[in-house]
């Protein structure tokens, strides 16, 4: 299973969510089952070097990035989506013109304090939009006008509630009350641009940049002083459907929660308690689970959902049996229900993650799982690739206690021949950068621990810098409930 992300298309999206107007810009079974946003000119400040930083890949229009002889037409920027956006409110306008002048897009924003009855997690303001420009007319050899001969917005006008969002339908940010719309060669002198135009594209101020030429395609909307920066489309784009936006509302809001009860079981001084609270935090990520396990099968194609799940099924089953291996250290004591809770409540939060980045969505962390972590050089051993093994050692480092904030740690060295060996170091390691590192700081080594920062791999591997003995291999986990193999 691989995170995927897909470009916004007319057709995936009618019937999911479009547009949601406004005059001003805003933008909405059990398991087992399985069947307040910045404004835009605020925001101009935040937005300076931002869009700038996605044009490192265009050398538009030749090996200099200057227009070609014949001069300026659609077919010039047919390969280039044209954005629109803070660049830190969470909203944006994305715009696709073909050969023949004709366009599409797609504009979305969120409001996560605009709640009402039936709609506790927000509005979402959107729109999905096709239309024809006029042809251009050269205004000087870098610069082309042209104006909007129609566009058509896919339910505009419309509202509906879905996962407890509301969904308004309406204009797309950016290109509303188009009169002239100017169209900025690469090469483009900076210094002769409008104001406004360079305060959306990352070159407000003209004092802090080195650059003197515009790198990239910049689409200018005069009237409404909207300014679009192009760059080619990559083949997994960051721009991700708008029925995403539940599934990571849903997780953030799984995820306050979570925390809250957390901190009332911390404070807990009765088992009783322990106990109750701790089948509630299993409860929310459950509930986060089939939520965002619906939002999948309504919106992803059946292919994808028959492999997912497959996956789901083999994760199900896992997930029982290695709760229920964690509950029988304790079976039959006080502790026994807060022990399987917990580890189910791991789990599923983990799996929550998981599907969430399946959609598409940015979890924001790097899971980190317990659990016995090998170098998988052994592998050529086990599978008879290296034969004599009288003097191969390997390490393994066992990681348990994992939270937010650290885990525990044991480093054994063990004979090949064996599995057997003395324990080499122990510890706690801080976690830092959302998961993605660990530090350890010990009398006599530091350690820093790698973890996957690759979202389309499990997150079962690590590496480690700091000491010879540990270096330059790589660690597998290969009991993380649904992601074992070899």
């Amino acid at each position: 299973m691989k995170k995927k992300r897909w470009l916004l298309i007319l057709a995936l999206l009618a019937g999911l969510a479009a547009g949601c107007g406004r005059q001003a810009k805003t933008e909405g079974q059990t398991e087992g089952q399985m069947e307040g946003q910045d404004t835009p000119a605020a925001d101009q400040e935040k937005n300076q070097g931002s869009q700038a930083q996605e044009s490192d890949t265009e050398a538009e229009n030749g090996q200099n990035g200057e227009a070609s002889a014949d001069g300026f037409s659609f077919a010039d920027v047919a390969d280039r989506e044209f954005y629109f956006s803070s660049g830190a409110g969470g909203w944006y306008t994305v715009l696709y013109i073909h050969e023949d002048g004709s366009f599409d897009g797609h504009f979305q924003d969120s409001d996560l304090g605009v709640t009402g009855e039936g709609y506790p997690n927000g509005t979402l303001y959107c729109s999905d939009f096709t239309g024809q420009f006029t042809e251009p007319e050269k205004v000087d050899d870098m610069t082309y006008r042209f104006q909007i001969e129609s566009i058509d917005y896919l339910r505009k006008g419309e509202e509906e509630i879905k996962y407890g969002v509301l969904y308004c339908y309406g204009d797309a940010y950016g290109l509303e009350g188009a009169e002239d719309l100017y169209l900025y060669l690469p090469g483009s002198e900076m210094a002769g641009l409008p104001e406004g135009y360079r305060s959306w594209v990352g070159y407000y101020d003209l004092e802090s940049t080195e650059e003197t030429e515009l790198p990239f395609y910049g689409l200018y909307n005069e009237k409404a002083d909207a300014g679009f920066s192009s760059s080619r489309p990559v083949n997994e784009p960051f721009l991700t459907p708008v029925w995403v936006s539940p599934i990571e509302r849903e997780v953030s809001a799984a995820q306050a929660e979570a925390d809250r009860l957390e901190e009332k079981l911390q404070n807990a001084a009765a088992q009783a308690d322990m106990n109750e609270l701790s089948g509630q935090i299993y409860a929310v990520w459950d509930d986060a689970l089939n939520t965002i396990w619906d939002i999948l099968k309504e919106n992803k194609d059946e292919e994808s959902m028959e492999t997912l799940t497959e996956e789901e099924r083999y994760w199900i089953r896992r997930k029982e049996e290695t709760v229920q291996e964690a509950g029988a250290e304790v079976e039959g004591g006080s502790l026994y229900s807060l022990v399987v809770n917990s580890k189910a409540a791991d789990l599923t939060r983990k799996r929550v993650y998981e599907l969430a980045a399946e959609a598409g969505a940015d979890p924001g962390i790097q899971l980190i799982y317990d659990g016995r972590y090998f170098d998988e050089s052994i592998y050529q051993y086990w599978t008879g690739e290296i034969t004599d093994a009288s003097s191969m050692t390997y390490c393994e480092i066992l990681i348990n206690g994992v939270t937010d904030e650290k885990f525990d740690f044991r480093i054994n060295e063990l004979s090949a021949k064996t599995d057997k060996g003395p324990e080499i170091l122990s510890g706690t390691a801080r976690i830092r950068y959302d998961g993605r590192e660990a530090v350890y700081e010990g009398e006599d080594v530091t350690l820093t621990f790698h973890f996957e920062t690759d979202p389309e791999v499990f997150p079962k591997y690590l590496t480690v810098e700091g000491w010879d003995k540990l270096e330059g291999k790589t660690y597998m986990n290969n009991t993380i409930p649904g992601h074992e193999s070899g």
